[in-house]
Protein backbone atom coordinates (compact mmCIF):
# COMPACT_ATOMS: atom_id res chain seq x y z
CA UNK A 1 0.00 0.00 0.00
CA UNK A 2 1.38 3.47 -1.45
CA UNK A 3 1.02 6.21 1.31
CA UNK A 4 1.04 9.74 0.57
CA UNK A 5 3.03 12.57 1.60
CA UNK A 6 1.32 15.22 4.01
CA UNK A 7 4.13 17.65 3.90
CA UNK A 8 3.91 20.78 2.21
CA UNK A 9 7.09 23.09 1.74
CA UNK A 10 7.55 27.07 0.74
CA UNK A 11 8.09 26.46 -2.73
CA UNK A 12 4.61 24.57 -2.58
CA UNK A 13 3.10 27.54 -0.59
CA UNK A 14 4.72 29.85 -2.79
CA UNK A 15 3.28 28.25 -6.60
CA UNK A 16 -0.10 27.70 -4.35
CA UNK A 17 -0.21 31.57 -3.85
CA UNK A 18 0.67 32.37 -7.89
CA UNK A 19 -1.27 29.97 -9.25
CA UNK A 20 -3.92 31.44 -7.02
CA UNK A 21 -3.25 34.76 -8.14
CA UNK A 22 -3.21 34.05 -11.93
CA UNK A 23 -6.49 32.03 -11.50
CA UNK A 24 -8.02 35.23 -10.50
CA UNK A 25 -6.95 37.44 -13.33
CA UNK A 26 -7.73 35.61 -16.00
CA UNK A 27 -11.44 36.18 -15.07
CA UNK A 28 -11.25 39.47 -15.82
CA UNK A 29 -10.69 38.74 -19.33
CA UNK A 30 -14.15 38.89 -19.56
CA UNK A 31 -14.62 42.35 -19.31
CA UNK A 32 -12.01 43.23 -22.08
CA UNK A 33 -14.02 40.25 -24.15
CA UNK A 34 -17.42 42.30 -23.91
CA UNK A 35 -16.22 45.74 -24.27
CA UNK A 36 -14.41 44.48 -27.61
CA UNK A 37 -16.59 41.68 -29.05
CA UNK A 38 -19.50 42.43 -27.60
CA UNK A 39 -21.90 39.68 -27.67
CA UNK A 40 -19.41 37.69 -30.05
CA UNK A 41 -17.79 36.99 -26.55
CA UNK A 42 -20.41 34.89 -25.35
CA UNK A 43 -20.01 32.39 -28.35
CA UNK A 44 -15.96 32.16 -27.72
CA UNK A 45 -16.68 31.60 -24.15
CA UNK A 46 -19.36 28.37 -25.13
CA UNK A 47 -17.09 27.46 -27.55
CA UNK A 48 -14.08 27.21 -24.37
CA UNK A 49 -16.25 25.67 -22.26
CA UNK A 50 -16.72 22.62 -24.69
CA UNK A 51 -13.09 22.31 -25.15
CA UNK A 52 -12.25 22.36 -21.56
CA UNK A 53 -15.31 19.50 -21.08
CA UNK A 54 -13.28 17.00 -23.61
CA UNK A 55 -9.71 18.19 -21.96
CA UNK A 56 -11.59 17.02 -18.79
CA UNK A 57 -13.55 14.28 -20.31
CA UNK A 58 -10.08 12.50 -21.67
CA UNK A 59 -8.15 12.93 -18.42
CA UNK A 60 -11.21 11.28 -16.64
CA UNK A 61 -10.85 8.62 -19.17
CA UNK A 62 -6.64 8.14 -18.36
CA UNK A 63 -7.70 8.10 -14.99
CA UNK A 64 -9.59 5.47 -15.01
CA UNK A 65 -7.52 3.39 -16.86
CA UNK A 66 -4.10 4.27 -14.56
CA UNK A 67 -5.80 5.37 -11.18
CA UNK A 68 -2.54 7.12 -9.00
CA UNK A 69 -2.32 9.69 -6.61
CA UNK A 70 0.18 11.73 -8.67
CA UNK A 71 -2.94 13.41 -10.52
CA UNK A 72 -2.00 15.47 -14.12
CA UNK A 73 1.38 15.30 -13.80
CA UNK A 74 1.45 11.75 -14.48
CA UNK A 75 -1.34 11.75 -16.74
CA UNK A 76 0.27 14.32 -19.06
CA UNK A 77 3.93 12.32 -18.64
CA UNK A 78 1.87 9.47 -19.92
CA UNK A 79 0.22 11.43 -22.38
CA UNK A 80 2.80 13.20 -23.70
CA UNK A 81 6.23 12.92 -22.29
CA UNK A 82 8.72 13.66 -19.56
CA UNK A 83 8.96 17.63 -20.55
CA UNK A 84 4.85 18.46 -20.89
CA UNK A 85 4.18 16.54 -17.37
CA UNK A 86 7.23 18.05 -15.92
CA UNK A 87 5.18 21.70 -16.85
CA UNK A 88 2.01 20.18 -15.95
CA UNK A 89 2.88 19.32 -12.55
Amino acid sequence: MTYLRKHISTFSLLMTGITTIIGSGWLLGTQKIANIAGPAGVISWVLGAMVALLVGLLFVEIGSAYPSSGGIGYYTNITHGRFCGFLTS
